[in-house]
């Protein structure tokens, strides 16, 4: 689209939540969080500046079956934009005071959802569709403890099983030419492999509740929420997309 001299790249994952270990709820996006937080040769500082530099984005996100790394900018800045993206996917750095400062992040984010109730309805939800053990049964922040138990080894092989080019794809768009996309993707990924095995995710029968109505009582909540949830198809259902469509 040479109408607007913009271009946008997104790096999608097929790992998210359903990829976490049982004993890891979180891990996911605790790792998807850490990727702008430092690489090899840049501090998250550094990262942040040199976004603002060219006028980038540059957001990482984690859902239940997938992984985004996204970024934009203007078409003169965008090789050194995606070259930034290269970096913080390929080289994390996963540095101990980051890790520890995320921790107390995710600690705080979980509490400030539990006084939201919409957002307790949610997680409560995915516990009772799927059950405490199954992957998706958790909020995308874990639990206390999986927070406080994660280690830099824990996140170093998350992203050594699940960020690997046989397990991602680059999706470019804006004023860019096929040939020019091919180049900047060959520049910054050409090269890209996988450090020892890959993830293999085997997801567990869900274990929704058998109750059919589920209360999560607070008293003096200035907010009541109500949901009506059920399970959907995988992203890899033949007739995802209409079904979306029809939702």
């Amino acid at each position: 689209n040479p109408g607007v001299p913009l271009v946008s790249a997104q790096l999608v994952l097929a790992s998210g939540a359903n990829a976490n270990p049982a004993t890891r709820p979180g891990l996911a996006h605790f790792t998807a969080t850490m990727l702008d937080e430092g690489t090899r040769t840049r501090s998250s500082l550094q990262i942040a500046d040199d976004a603002a530099t060219l006028g980038a984005t540059l957001s990482t996100a984690s859902q239940s079956e997938s992984t985004t790394v996204t970024t934009g900018a203007l078409k003169k800045n965008f090789p050194q934009a995606l070259g930034l993206l290269a970096d913080v996917v390929r080289n994390p750095a996963f540095a101990e005071e980051e890790i520890a400062r995320q921790k107390k992040a995710r600690t705080a984010a979980l509490a400030q959802q539990r006084e939201n109730a919409q957002a307790t309805a949610a997680v409560v939800a995915k516990a009772a569709l799927y059950g405490a053990d199954h992957p998706l049964g958790h909020s995308e922040l874990g639990d206390e403890t999986a927070i406080e138990a994660t280690t830099r080894d824990d996140l170093l092989a998350f992203w050594r099983a699940n960020y690997r080019p046989e397990n991602a794809a680059l999706v470019l768009s804006g004023d860019l030419s096929l040939a020019e996309a091919q180049q900047l993707a060959e520049l910054q990924f050409g090269n890209w492999k996988g450090e020892g095995a890959a993830a293999t995710i085997t997801l567990p029968p869900a274990k929704r509740t058998p109750a059919p109505i589920v209360v999560v009582d607070k008293p003096g909540a200035p907010q009541t929420a109500l949901q009506v949830v059920s399970r959907a198809p995988t992203a890899k259902t033949p007739d995802a997309a209409a079904i979306e469509v029809m939702n």
